[in-house]
């Protein structure tokens, strides 16, 4: 089964992806710079926490290390992004994991 990968955790909408996904038993990594305020991934449901420092500047290392995690992980992934400034992230991440293929 493919993980399921919440960027952005400190949202109730990130919550309720999180709960939604995991009561139906998918895997789901909770993804956010700073854990103090993400209260979504205390979720019962999340099953892994990924720390990336500079997730919220939306910056070239924040796709490096997603990137990085993505090679690293044993199943397919699929991003839910809570923000509309992550939506250039996700084209960063897109297209560097086309090159990698």
């Amino acid at each position: 089964m493919n993980k399921a990968v919440v960027l952005g955790c400190n949202y109730y909408i990130g919550l309720s992806i999180i709960r939604c996904l995991g009561s139906e038993g998918v895997p789901v990594v909770a993804c956010d710079y700073n854990f103090k305020k993400a209260y979504a991934a205390r979720s019962k449901y999340v099953s892994e926490r990924l720390n990336v420092p500079s997730l919220n500047k939306f910056d070239a290392q924040a796709c490096a290390d997603l990137i990085e995690y993505g090679k690293n992980s044993q199943k397919n992934l699929c991003f839910f992004l809570l923000m509309i400034n992550m939506w250039s992230l996700s084209t960063h991440i897109m297209i560097s994991c086309l090159s990698i293929s």
